[in-house]
């Protein structure tokens, strides 16, 4: 049986303070509350989805807050940060916003893609991509904080760390993936390692899973800030 995978539907992810949570998806990176509901597996937990203004599909990120929650630890096997598409020209108003709320942020590069990364506060490790999306747009949804101009259009791609990048490329082959690129990556003690990036949908509109290659099996626990799925 072949398998063929249109791209990243949705990402689910741990926050803490359900408030806290609502006005940084919300007031600061612009996205709408598009549901609220619960944690079936755990009734006593929110279960908030944030998307663009029809909550389309690829657009959604969604979160079970655990108050009181400890900080993530981030481990093999893991998704470990999310990547959002924004439009082409707006990066520099996003490295404002961020300045204007005080949160630290970097450029780097990756497969040619210019890339401002920073991490959430008790949250997820995000970076925003300049990528046109194929097709209409949806119109901004009313009394967005963010303009048009700068609204997050929906999932660009998604870090999973690997500690066999092979096994895992072509495991996910076998679920309709495919290869479109492959990298070095030198992390922050100068270590080079390889990034798989395998891509879903076509090319103009593909999303995608990006592996990096770790040394060896250092366990994650889970945790304010860990992504508990992708789908």
């Amino acid at each position: 049986m072949s398998f063929v995978t249109s791209g990243l539907h949705h990402l689910t992810a741990i926050a803490s303070r359900p408030q806290g949570n609502i006005e940084f998806y919300v007031r600061f990176l612009g996205l709408r509350l598009v549901k609220r509901t619960v944690n079936y597996d755990d009734p006593q937990t929110y279960h908030l989805y944030f998307g663009d203004a029809l909550g389309r599909p690829g657009s959604v990120v969604s979160f079970f807050p655990w108050p009181g929650a400890g900080p993530a630890v981030r481990g093999a096997g893991e998704a470990v940060a999310a990547a959002l598409r924004v439009p082409p020209g707006s990066l520099a108003l996003w490295a404002d916003r961020l300045e204007q709320h005080g949160l630290e942020h970097g450029y780097k590069e990756r497969f040619g893609e210019e890339i401002i990364a920073f991490d959430v506060p008790d949250g997820v490790p995000l970076e925003l991509i300049e990528a046109p999306l194929k097709g209409s747009v949806p119109e901004n949804w009313p009394d967005s904080p963010v303009a048009a101009a700068m609204a997050v259009q929906g999932l660009h791609s998604v870090t999973v760390l690997a500690p066999d990048v092979d096994e895992t490329a072509q495991l996910l082959e076998g679920l309709g993936l495919h290869h479109a690129a492959e990298a070095p990556e030198s992390d922050e003690e100068g270590t080079r390692r390889r990034r798989v990036r395998l891509a879903a949908g076509d090319h103009e509109a593909a999303s995608y899973v990006e592996l990096l290659e770790v040394p060896r099996q250092q366990p994650g626990r889970l945790g304010a800030g860990s992504i508990h799925h992708l789908a």
